[in-house]
């Protein structure tokens, strides 16, 4: 029979629920939800986590991380516009 409150039906419990009760001092309740900083759900060092009280907070660090994603590839592809005009100048005046 499990003991933990987050245990499955074969009493196992996921590191990163332990780890964050640890690092918090109090259990994870149903509905919380851990999150990676790093999105690495392999790194359960204390420090790489971070409780949301709920699913909806916990898509907001997806929400963002997508659109730091989504800038970067914009700013990439302006710059590659940018250098494509400077060739396509380039090749005009030499026409």
């Amino acid at each position: 029979m499990p003991t933990h409150h987050r245990a499955n039906k074969a009493g196992y419990v996921f590191e990163h629920i332990l780890v964050a009760e640890e690092k918090y001092g109090r259990p994870i309740v149903n509905g919380e939800i851990i999150h990676h900083l790093d999105h690495n759900k392999k790194n359960n060092d204390p420090d790489n986590l971070v409780i949301c009280p709920n699913q909806t907070v916990h898509r907001l660090f997806h929400t963002k991380r997508l659109k730091v994603r989504i800038k970067k590839m914009m700013d990439a592809w302006d710059k590659c516009l940018a250098e494509l005009d400077e060739v396509l100048e380039e090749n005009d005046e030499e026409s």
